[in-house]
Formats: structure tokens, sequence, C-alpha cells
């Protein structure tokens, strides 16, 4: 440690020399600074740096108190110490009233190092509590601005300190917590406060994600739990720091649900693939069995059984593209020709206790969209409306123009209004969510409303809804507005196909069920047939008939060769020739196709199979 430095106010050398050996004698080793006036004082003050000002009382031009007062000016926080030859009781009072720390007579200087050494050691005591102090004010701003929420707590869990950050993640409006109950500002927390206070008291710390309803809403907190114990080692306080990562669960949530909507569609075209080239036998079969039913009871059952198998099909590919998204074909679509075709599908499959009416003004915009997409996502809306009204109910189609007011689009704005028994307030906030369903007990998948959300965005659109329960529920969808209409397509199976002449086609399909189908339904429209059951197979089939061919139809999945790289090759070798690629899901075939190529969706009817057929001849169908 340092000698102390002493500013020594003294007039006479003599004295100066006797008070210090006397201090040295005494163990007090310190660098002394001499000075002998008023101006010499200040400028010493002013320039250098002292630990104790020891000072004569009776000095020439002014006295010890104006010393005393220029000191607690310039350096008030040093010991300053009187010692003096002539100094009355009265003078001494009013010099320890004005600050002085001592006074020491000359003709009692042996207690003067006494004093000088308790002088420094309150001095420097007085330093540490400052630098405490301030390290105290340092920390208790530092907490308080921390980011994280941070309190502490009694034994008793009630808060005794809380920083700017924990009031205004627990609090409302910013109400004061200091002296609150934790069950109280925590209520409703999963887990519990209690819950983590037994195990803080076991262990003495406690790490954890914790729910908590702050102003009616749900937030997720990283909580850190440190217990401070007593001598006796009872609990004394407990330290609570918490990092709100609401945000950061959501993402993650997020992320989690996009790598499972990825599996999901990997499987999902994988079953796709498979359901619908089980089913289009079945389709097959059951045109055929149609075409002969007449009128009877096996033609209601055959029409049964079809619309059963192609809704199937419609249910695997919802989910696949709900889980992969596909790439639509973006035109002006007329909502006022969408409408009928909807109407007429409610009219038929909708109970007759529910009424279905609509006001789709025939000069409405029309919007740059998906014909089919549209269709989809206003029939899931309708048919989550037919659910909501078990016992009947009015089902309400209507749209409108408006004006996007911020930045002047056209709108076309539709409302799809049910009088069902409408969506519980605690189910609106996750209505969106895939898999979320209010129909478990009849069967809902939860994709239907998160499939209209995506087509809405797709279309560049909004949707909202409001909903009361016993009143029901609207639905509302804005889309912009453009020029032009695209054409509706017709359904493929309202249009008659041509038969055919005699011609030769290769059906390379490795379903024996579904070669044998597809061959019955050609054969019987006047096609001769030969079949293949594989790639390799179907090729050299090709290369034995290849002048008598008219048309080559094959699976897109083919052992040994698929079907894209047979029909490549087969092209290479006739490129005129006609070819149609069968697929389970239109993914398979995408980037496949050639000038010449058709792709035929798998499940088909037999009506669809011919029509491609002689579409692909060249026939019109």
């Amino acid at each position: 440690m340092s000698e102390p430095r002493i500013l020594h106010v003294e007039d006479n050398p003599q004295d100066a020399l006797l008070i210090s050996k006397l201090l040295r004698d005494g163990g007090v080793v310190a660098n002394f600074h001499r000075v002998s006036d008023r101006q010499a004082f200040s400028h010493a003050l002013a320039r250098e740096s002292f630990d104790l000002i020891l000072c004569d009382f009776s000095l020439p031009g002014f006295n010890g108190l104006d010393a005393l007062e220029i000191a607690k000016a310039k350096a008030p926080e040093l010991p300053f110490v009187f010692v003096s030859g002539m100094i009355g009781e009265e003078l001494a009072v009013e010099s320890l009233k004005r600050g002085a720390s001592d006074y020491v007579l000359k003709d009692r200087l042996g207690r003067l190092a006494t004093a000088i050494k308790r002088a420094l050691t309150d001095a420097q005591v007085r330093r540490n509590e400052l630098l405490t102090k301030r390290r105290l004010e340092e920390q208790s701003l530092l907490l308080q601005h921390a980011s994280d929420a941070i309190l502490a707590c009694s034994p008793e869990l009630c808060v005794t300190f809380a920083n700017a950050a924990a009031v205004n993640a627990y609090t409302a409006k910013g109400e004061a917590m200091v002296g609150r109950s934790l069950h109280e500002i925590f209520a409703g927390s999963d887990p519990a406060v209690a819950v983590v206070w037994e195990a803080v008291c076991k262990e003495g710390v406690w790490s954890g994600v914790v729910k908590r309803a702050v102003a009616g809403e749900s937030r997720i907190f990283q909580s850190r739990w440190t217990l401070l114990r007593g001598q006796s080692g009872s609990p004394m306080k407990a330290l609570i720091s918490e990092t709100d990562v609401t945000g950061e669960k959501q993402l993650e949530e997020s992320f989690v649900r996009a790598q499972r909507m990825e599996c999901i569609g990997t499987l999902a075209a994988g079953v796709a693939h498979d359901v619908n080239s089980s089913l289009t036998p079945i389709l097959l079969g059951l045109d055929l069995l149609g075409a002969n039913a007449g009128e009877s009871e096996t033609s209601r059952l055959v029409e049964i059984m079809r619309h059963s198998a192609e809704h199937c099909s419609h249910l695997v590919n919802q989910i696949v593209t709900f889980a992969r998204g596909r790439k639509e074909s973006f035109g002006p679509v007329s909502l006022a020709e969408l409408a009928p075709n909807l109407l007429r599908v409610l009219q038929q499959v909708f109970p007759k206790s529910i009424k279905v009416v609509h006001d789709i003004p025939a000069d409405l915009p029309p919007v740059m969209g998906d014909a089919t997409r549209l269709h989809q996502a206003l029939m899931n809306l309708c048919i989550n409306a037919r659910d909501a009204m078990p016992r009947g109910g009015l089902l309400t189609l209507k749209a409108t123009r408006a004006t996007n007011p911020d930045t002047g689009q056209a709108l076309a704005v539709i409302h799809v209004k049910d009088t069902g028994t409408g969506i519980a307030p605690e189910s609106q906030g996750r209505l969106f969510e895939p898999f979320f369903t209010t129909k478990a007990e009849v069967g809902g998948t939860g994709l239907g409303l998160p499939l209209v959300r995506q087509i809405v965005k797709e279309h560049q659109g909004a949707i909202r809804f409001t909903s009361a329960p016993g009143v029901g529920t609207t639905f509302i969808l804005e889309l912009p507005a453009c020029d032009g209409v695209k054409e509706l397509e017709a359904p493929h199976d309202l249009q008659a196909p041509l038969g055919g002449s005699g011609e030769l086609a290769l059906v390379v399909e490795d379903e024996l069920s579904l070669a044998e189908m597809m061959t019955r339904v050609l054969s019987d429209a006047g096609y001769r047939v030969q079949v293949a059951h594989d790639g390799a197979s179907g090729l050299s089939a090709f290369f034995q008939q290849q002048h008598e061919l008219a048309l080559v139809i094959a699976n897109c999945s083919l052992r040994f060769l698929d079907g894209t790289r047979m029909l490549a090759i087969i092209r290479e070798a006739r490129p005129e020739l006609p070819t149609i690629l069968c697929t389970g899901f239109s993914v398979e075939a995408e980037g496949t196709a050639r000038p010449g190529m058709h792709i035929l969706e798998k499940p088909f009817t037999a009506a669809r199979l011919l029509q491609l057929t002689a579409a692909a001849l060249g026939r019109p169908g």
C-alpha cells in the first residue's frame, strides 16, 4: 500500500519537522507537502491529490477556519486535522461543527499519530462506503434497465423487488408489483408457482419454460429461479429472472410444423399415388356397370359408389395440395359464372333442411386466379356452414364490389354466411391452424380452413370472419379484381367422347386390375388393345408393332423402366406418335410432358379416358 500524502499547512519549518518526526515515531509513515499561506494552500489543493490535511490554526494572513472553508469547497472528502498551540474550547467545537476531523494541541502531540491514523481510517471507510453505494446504485440501475424481467421475493412469495421489464411484462397498465403475491401475479401459470417454489426450496435453483397469461394473452417465458438461504439454512430470498421467448417459440413451432407438413406432403404424395391408382379400376368398373344398369336400383347404387370413390380421391389430393402446394394456371375468373356451378352442387348434395340463397351480381368484376381452386375454397366454406347447421338453417352467398382504402385496388368481396351454431371464442384464434378442428366427432380433418386461407393467399387476397355462438358465422373473402374473364372449362365427363375405328393402342400398366379395366373400356369403344405390364416389355412391344400402333398409354411409375423414360424413347423413334402418360398424382408428371404427350391423372373415369384418347388421336371429343 502506498504511503499517504499529507498536505501540511504550517508557517514554522521547525514545527513542521518536529511534527513529521513525531508521526514517524508514532507509526505514521507519510509523504509531507508543506505550504504556509493561502495562495500556496489553494494551489496545492487544485493541482495535487492528498489523503489528509494537517493544519496549524494561526497562520499569517489567514487562520485555520479559513483553511477549513477552502478545503471543504475544493476537497470535501479529505480529513482535516488541526494542530495548534493556542485554540480555545469554543473554537475547537466550532471547527468540528464546520467539518474538521479532529484537533490536537501542540503541547499534547503524543496523541497526534493516533488522531491521524483514525482520521485516515475513517476517510478510507467513508470512501469504501461511497464506492459500495455507487456500485449498488449502478447495479440497481442495471437491474432496472435490464431487458429481462427480474424480481425478488420473500419466502412467503411476496414481491420485494421488480424491475421495469417485470412490471411491463406482467401487468397490463404498469401497476406496482412490490408487496403483491406471486400467486396473484402469476395466477394460471403452467407450471404453477407453488410447484416451482417447491422445486426451488429443494434444489436451490430451478430453470424451465413457463406459460403465463398476461393481459388476456398467453406468453411463454424462459424462467430461472435462485434461492438465497440465511445462516440457519432456511429460505431468505428468491431471485427470479425471466426472458420472454414467445416469438422464438412461435418460430420454432412454425419450423417444426413446416417440417411436419413437408413429411406429410411426401407421405401423402405416395399415398395419393397408390390410392388414386387403386380407385381408377373401381371407377372404370363402375362406369361399365352403370352403362348396362339403365334406370334400375343398380344404377343408383353405382352412382353412390362413384361419388364415394371420387370423394376419397379428392380428400387425398387435398391433403397433398395443402402440404406441398401446387402451381396454378391463373387467369381472369368470373365469379358470376363460377357461382351457378357451385350452387348446383350445393343443391344436389346439401339436405333439404338447409336453404341456399345467393346474391352474385352479373357485373361483378372478375378476379385473377384459378377457377378450380376458388371453387374448392368456396366449397370448403359451404361444407363448414352445412356442418354448423345440423338441424337446418340458411346459407347465404353474397358478393359485392369494394375498394381497398390503402391502395385503391378494386376488390370482389364474397360473404359466406350461415345461421348455425357459431364458433366458440376459445376456438376462434386457432381456426386456421392445420389439423385443428371443431368437428372431431364427425370426422373433421382440420385442413379445410387452412386450405381456404392458403388459396386466398395465393390469390393475393384476405380472409376474415365474424362469429357468435348460437347466431352463426360469416366468412369474408376479399380478392383483387382484374379485367377480362377466363372461360370456365366444361366438365370433361359431360362431353360425349367419340369411339375408335379399330386403331391399335398399346397400354403399359403394371396394375393388372387397372390394365384389364382400361382394355375393356377401350375395346368396348372400338379400339384394339395390346397390353404390357412393365417398361421393358412395353418398349419391346412397341418395337415389334411400331408401324401399326396408333397410340401408347403408359403409367408414370413402371418396373424396370419408368413410363416417362419409356415414352421418351418411343417418341425418339416415332416423334409423331400420340402418347398418354398416366399419373397417380400430378407432381409426378411436372416437367415431363412433351409436345404430343398428354397427361391423364388418376383416378379417371371411362369417359375421361376415351375423351383424352380421342383428343390424342386428333379427334374432337
